[in-house]
């Protein structure tokens, strides 16, 4: 699951889900919420780092939008080189969960170029037999307001379609 994501990487998804015989319905949003990081292993050659994201989605489109208000919960492992803390690869899972509880849950990956993409793995309500990918790229980060934090915004847009 590639993705400094909903961290680094969480930053814009453009995402496209596609079920047989559905409505495509546009997406257009915006993630935005704080992380938290550590080092889980460091060594003079690699590290891997785990970083919690929380937050919201807001739909740029209106509050009808399925997603808009959504909450928001990834956890994405990323290589470094603890020598640079040069980033070269993510992956990472996301939980969505709508107003009505609904859930959405996506994989990540994103590679050192910086581009994130997202595939949707399964859902519940209206989010059941979703499927489809997209890309990301990130918003906003800020600077980091104490060691191994930092707030940012990613921008989703694409188009999904939900099973009948």
């Amino acid at each position: 699951m590639r993705i400094a994501l909903f961290a680094l990487s969480c930053a814009s998804i453009a995402v496209v889900l596609v079920p047989a015989q559905a409505q495509e319905t546009a997406v257009d949003v915006n993630f935005c919420g704080a992380a938290t990081r550590g080092a889980l292993t460091e060594d003079v050659e690699t590290g891997l780092r785990l970083t919690r994201f929380r937050g919201m989605l807001h739909s740029n489109t209106g509050a009808e939008h399925p997603l808009h208000g959504a909450s928001g919960h990834c956890w994405v492992l990323t290589n470094f080189d603890p020598a640079t803390g040069k980033h070269s690869e993510s992956d990472g899972y996301c939980v969505a969960i709508d107003k009505d509880g609904d859930t959405l849950v996506m994989t990540s990956s994103r590679k050192a170029d910086g581009m994130a993409t997202y595939d949707l793995q399964r859902g519940t309500g209206k989010w059941a037999g979703v499927q489809g990918k997209g890309t990301a790229n990130p918003v906003s980060i800020s600077k980091p307001t104490a060691s191994g934090t930092y707030e940012i915004c990613t921008r989703i847009q694409g188009n999904y379609q939900a099973a009948e």
